[in-house]
Parts: structure tokens; C-alpha cells; sequence
């Protein structure tokens, strides 16, 4: 229901701030994305990833050239067996691997290198009989430079759940669970602020400075094609 809510927040004038993923085909991000350009609302995604402190370090040391990323590595856990949200409570929507989790991970990849040209390929497990999605699925990414992201997603694991990211590069190799960032050692690197706070910060901002946010609808429609470029090669 994301893209026909956005859509009638917009139409009434008002500014979006759109939980990902945007849609769950190109055909309603690219509706949406028009609808939004017409508009002189601010109209934003929820693509937390972005805002990660984490993410934002690792970013800034890629652009600084002090650290040279070889390998991204992205693992996205859950136990699904019923159609619930993490609260345990059933959902209106049937969650998806490829359109919701995948969308994290695909966008951050090419949000990082300032690169949505990207090379994709991937496979997926056997659609569940009942809820009638893949239950497992591999996804490879390539950048124009070569850089290589692998992501593993799967709603059958037992155990911890959500995304946890691993930066392999030429200097060392970090790993990054929301918030937190650690060496290869296990040690903590000390960051401030949290992903969620800085999203609403910088949509807050965007509405009082009349400008376009970061994540805004125009900047996360590249990730959309991406998606539906794997959906036809993924089925």
C-alpha cells in the first residue's frame, strides 16, 4: 500500500516520507516518482541504510580514497513460516525477499560507489507452498570498476535476525550490524547518531529548506530498476 498511500498524501499536498521499499514493482515507483516531480512536495524513502552511521563512515573513507573495497557482503536473516510481522502480528502484505530486503542491501551497494550501472545476476530457493514466495535467494552485483557485492538472504534461519554487512577492502575488513561498526578484531569503532534519527532529521531539514532530500524518490527509482532488472532474471 506504499505507492497508493505516497500517492494520495502528495495529491493532497502533503510531504512523504515513504517506508521502503517505495513499491514492489517499477511500474508504481515510476508512477510515484513522476507524481512527486510534479509536485512541490518533499517525497522521500525510508532507505535507512543510507543514514546508518556505519554506512555513512564507510562511504566517506570509499570517497577519501583510504579505503579500497574489494568485496561487499551482505547476509539478510529471518525465520518466516507464517505471513507476521516482527511483532508476531499477521500482516496485510506477504513480505518479500527481493522487493523489501534486498532493496536495503542492492541500494546501499550502489549508493556507496555513487554507481546504479551495475552488472546483477542471482537465484532463488523454492516458492513456499503456502506463502508463495522464495524462502532463499543469492544475488551477485558488479560495478563498473569491478567491485563485487554477494548477498545472501533467506527467511529459513535459525538464529540472529536482520542485516549484517561485511566490507572487505585492500586495507582491512570491517563488519557493520545497524548502528555498529567493528574491525575484523571484534573491536568497536566509536560513531555517533543512529540511522533513523538521522532519516528524520534530514527529511525535517529537507521540508524547512525547500530542497530535495537525500533518498528522495527520484534517487532511489535507479534501485527500482535494479530490482526489476533481477526480478526477470530471478523469476
Amino acid at each position: 500500500m506504499h505507492a497508493s498511500q505516497a500517492e494520495q498524501a502528495i495529491d493532497a499536498g502533503k510531504h512523504v516520507l515513504c517506508e521502503i521499499p517505495m513499491s514492489l514493482n517499477l511500474v508504481d515507483a515510476e508512477r510515484m516518482t513522476a507524481r512527486a516531480r510534479d509536485s512541490n512536495t518533499v517525497a522521500m524513502v525510508a532507505h535507512t541504510r543510507r543514514f546508518n552511521a556505519p554506512h555513512w563512515e564507510m562511504k566517506r573513507r570509499i570517497k577519501a580514497g583510504v579505503f579500497h573495497l574489494q568485496h561487499f557482503v551482505s547476509e539478510t536473516y529471518f525465520l518466516r513460516r507464517e505471513n507476521l510481522n516482527m511483532q508476531g502480528e499477521p500482516r496485510v502484505w506477504t513480505d518479500h525477499l527481493l522487493w523489501h530486503h534486498a532493496c536495503h542491501s542492492v541500494d546501499l551497494f550502489a549508493w556507496l560507489l555513487e554507481d546504479f550501472d551495475l552488472d546483477v545476476w542471482g537465484g532463488r530457493g523454492p516458492i513456499h507452498p503456502e506463502l508463495g514466495i522464495a524462502m532463499d535467494m543469492n544475488i551477485g552485483l558488479r560495478s563498473r570498476d569491478g567491485i563485487l557485492a554477494t548477498l545472501t538472504l533467506s527467511f529459513n534461519n535459525h538464529g540472529p535476525f536482520g542485516g549484517f554487512y561485511r566490507y572487505i577492502g585492500e586495507e582491512s575488513t570491517l563488519l557493520a550490524y545497524r548502528d555498529e561498526l567493528k574491525d575484523y578484531r571484534g573491536e568497536v569503532l566509536p560513531l555517533e547518531g543512529t540511522g533513523v534519527q538521522a532519516q528524520d532529521a534530514e527529511f525535517i531539514t529537507a521540508i524547512r529548506e525547500s530542497r530535495v532530500p537525500e533518498a528522495a524518490f527520484s534517487h532511489c527509482l535507479p534501485t527500482m530498476r535494479l530490482l526489476d532488472k533481477l526480478e526477470a532474471l530471478i523469476g
